[in-house]
């Protein structure tokens, strides 16, 4: 389940996408999160916290 939107996936389809398993969030919430990124100059290190 990502833990941003609460979308819920399958095992399998986790296992397919790796940034559900290791970020805790689908690929949706990930381009959201990469755009704000890119917006407000933020580094990596404050969104690897998460």
């Amino acid at each position: 389940m990502c833990g941003e939107c609460g979308k819920v996936y399958c095992e399998e389809c986790a296992e397919k996408n790796p940034t559900i398993k290791s970020l805790g969030v689908c690929p949706d919430c990930e381009e959201v999160y990469e755009t704000e990124e890119d917006y407000w100059g933020w580094g990596g290190e404050e969104f690897e916290e998460w």
